[in-house]
């Protein structure tokens, strides 16, 4: 299947999801109770985006006066700018994404896992138990510490 056909069938996709949970929202509230809902999510979104920009301001000025400025807060504020966007944009599948997205929690969930893309943990600490290494030699670098499964 070609490149171009999975984007579609995504869009269609997604189209579709939005129809259903709009159908469902109507059945609930109403049509005025869904235009009012669609309204507040995008001002939700809108005040959240102007959040996310002065935070990203505030965090430059401390780094160019010398603070730090890791990827953590920089994923995290991306994070959070995104959900806005998709609270700002029509659709209420799209505003459950970034409701999602303004939980911190959920921002922090997602940080962990897809924060640490050169491979350290937390603190460039990675905690393994005694029986999931052990040590090898090897002539170029000496010793090191290799990983590997146990069990069946």
């Amino acid at each position: 299947m070609r490149q171009s056909h999975k984007v579609l069938l995504l869009v269609a996709g997604w189209l579709g999801a939005e129809l259903v949970m709009l159908s469902f929202v109507v059945s609930v509230v109403g049509w005025s109770g869904a235009a009012a809902l669609g309204i507040l999510t995008s001002l939700a979104g809108f005040i959240m985006i102007r959040d996310v920009g002065r935070r990203a301001i505030d965090s430059l000025q401390a780094g160019f006066r010398g603070g730090p400025v890791g990827s953590g807060p920089v994923l995290d504020g991306s994070l959070q700018g995104i959900g806005a966007i998709l609270l700002i944009l029509p659709g209420f599948v799209t505003d459950l994404i970034g409701l999602a997205l303004a939980s911190p929690t959920i921002r922090h969930g997602l940080t962990c896992r897809f924060g640490d893309i050169h491979g350290q943990g937390l603190n460039g600490t990675l905690d393994l138990s005694r029986d999931e290494w052990r040590s090898t030699e090897s002539e170029s670098s000496g010793a090191r510490i290799e990983r590997y499964k146990s069990g069946p």
